[in-house]
């Protein structure tokens, strides 16, 4: 077993999102090629993170592999440590496992479950996780987890970077005190540089190095000649996060309180075409890295200068056509790898 020991270090990574199973994982191993050294793949109703990693781990040999995010109540500690330890066995080391609490939508209209006390449950799952990857038996008694005597039955593949996704400073705060990372999502320059702030400070406070702790973030980018084009496209990816409670507060802070106000007005009157229209075109332009090569790479310039240390590219195409759309999101990864930057 070849483990990776230390603090995660991630510089450059890529979101593997569109397509089938096979065009995930013949996608992931182009990723590699280039010079990737990771690849995250999302989970919301479609392929389920654990199949799809599964999957590029064959594809694949040396990039790390990970999660962005797996929403922790969908699968219990022990369920989670399962899954966890077999992809990092299979993959040989280089599972990273980013988990999430998701939204209220998700977790109780969708799958019918609890949605509570998010900060408490995180903290709770990452230690109880950690210590059955580490080969332990658990017993917790607190009324988050009751677990008597458990434990994996074959051995333990070697330790898992926990990165947390987080949106407001207080889970942003935790994962500074105990996670190996965090992954932030849509996020402006401005939110970038609060964010990595909030992070580095409670690592600091907590005793650790600062720098052991990887700042990651999906940016979703097009690499294109013909930005307005896809302007579209983006209005109606900002949208279904801004009429997310969870996602409202941070827009609302980070300075976007007038447009998610029109949005939610909008919506509400049913009028749908002008909840997007209210996503206005510098909206967009905050929140993602569209334009040519050159300015894209600008932008993520200035998202490492904020603290970003692993910009993750998150292509999105700028077509609704299966074939155009896969065509447009390779064509981004190239343009953006890091063999194509020296």
């Amino acid at each position: 077993m070849a483990e990776i020991s230390g603090p995660l270090r991630l510089v450059n990574g890529f979101a593997a999102t569109r397509g089938t199973v096979r065009d995930i994982a013949a996608l992931a191993a182009e990723g590699e090629s280039l010079g990737y050294e990771s690849v995250w793949v999302a989970e919301v109703a479609g392929y389920d993170v654990v199949t799809l990693l599964t999957a590029i781990a064959a594809a694949t040999s040396r990039a790390r592999i990970a999660t962005g995010i797996a929403n922790i109540y969908l699968r219990d500690p022990l369920l989670m440590a399962m899954s966890a330890n077999a992809i990092n066995e299979y993959a040989n080391g280089r599972l990273v496992l980013g988990l999430g609490t998701s939204t209220r939508v998700i977790v109780e209209e969708w799958h019918g479950l609890r949605w509570d006390r998010p900060l408490k449950r995180m903290a709770a799952y990452a230690s109880i996780l950690r210590r059955l990857l580490n080969g332990e038996r658990v017993t917790s008694e607190t009324d988050l987890y009751r677990l008597h005597d458990a434990r994996l039955t074959v051995p333990a593949a070697g330790a898992v970077p926990l990165v947390f996704g987080a949106l407001g400073p207080r889970m942003l705060a935790l994962a500074g005190e105990i996670a190996d990372g965090v992954l932030l999502n849509f996020p402006t320059v401005s939110y970038a540089r609060q964010a990595a702030t909030i992070v580095r400070d409670a690592a600091a406070r907590a005793g650790r190095n600062p720098a052991d702790v990887c700042i990651a973030a999906f940016l979703r980018t097009t690499v294109t000649d013909t930005p307005a084009a896809v302007l579209p496209r983006y209005q109606r990816e900002l949208l279904s996060y801004m009429l997310a409670p969870v996602y409202q507060r941070v827009f609302i802070e980070d300075g976007y309180g007038d447009v998610v106000a029109q949005v939610r007005e909008r919506w509400a009157a049913r009028d749908h075409a002008g909840a997007l229209a209210a996503i206005d075109a510098r909206t967009v332009a905050d929140h993602v890295v569209i334009g040519t090569r050159e300015e894209c790479l600008e932008a993520y310039a200035a998202y490492r200068a904020a603290g970003i240390d692993c910009p993750i590219v998150f292509p999105i195409p700028a077509s609704e056509e299966p074939d155009a759309a896969l065509a447009s999101i390779y064509a981004t990864l190239m343009a953006l790898a890091p063999q194509s930057q020296g």
